[in-house]
């Protein structure tokens, strides 16, 4: 359970590393816009809003289609193929391998989930550095940030990746991590 804890914490601490970075690019633009040697290209800018929102709306859909890609569908395929559907009780001593294999790949899933999110939030800042603004930037920093929260780590979602038999075992044992 040591390891499962682990890759818990390594998936929390990377998704909080992650997740002020739209703030950070507020700040940044704020910084360059008030510069008096930043020279604003609106022209350029109102030709990339409609593009860039677009793919901004198609990154959304496409972040939960490839988190699920990463993810399986799901359900975790055991070492032997009767793992998906095992209703019983698991034994304890197959519950770490169960929780190590779906919490890594989980973790990934997390990790490429909120970076694409903040790929969003770039938009904004492009965006508003070409408008010598702010203003343009916030509903992409906006929708960036929010997206990033939603693809938080929760540990249900963890514990859907693994055979109900597990679950039963890890809740009557109280096992955590």
């Amino acid at each position: 359970m040591d390891r499962v804890r682990m890759t818990w914490k390594r998936t929390w601490l990377i998704a909080l590393s992650l997740l002020p970075f739209p703030i950070v690019l507020v700040l940044v633009l704020f910084v360059v816009t008030t510069q008096e040697s930043a020279e604003p290209q609106p022209e350029t800018a109102a030709q990339l809003v409609i593009p860039l929102a677009l793919v901004a709306l198609i990154e959304l859909p496409v972040i939960l289609v490839i988190r699920r890609m990463l993810l399986g569908s799901l359900a975790f395929a055991g070492p032997d193929e009767h793992a998906v559907t095992r209703a019983e009780p698991v034994p304890e001593e197959e519950i770490p391998a169960l929780l190590i294999a779906a919490a890594n790949k989980y973790y990934v899933g997390v990790v490429v989930g909120i970076a694409i999110a903040n790929s969003i939030a770039i938009y904004g800042f492009l965006l508003g550095y070409l408008y010598g603004s702010l203003m343009p930037s916030f509903p992409f920093i906006f929708v960036g940030l929010l997206a990033a929260l939603v693809h938080l780590p929760r540990k249900p979602a963890l514990l859907s990746m693994i055979p109900p038999g597990a679950v039963a075992t890890i809740r009557r044992q109280r096992l955590d991590f």
